[in-house]
């Protein structure tokens, strides 16, 4: 996985577990949909795998 790559999506997990990455879209009001929080966990996955 490219460096760059890595530092931008560890950045991203880093911004959901400090509980400032809402989904706007939601019908939660900007809570995290039910999607967003399944992608951040496959990053999360892929990241611990690599």
């Amino acid at each position: 996985m490219d460096d760059d790559l890595r530092q931008a999506l560890t950045a991203l997990i880093r911004i959901r577990d400090d509980g400032n990455l809402v989904d706007r879209a939601s019908d939660e009001g900007g809570y995290m949909s039910q999607g967003l929080e399944d992608i951040l966990e496959t990053i999360e996955a892929a990241l611990d795998e690599a």
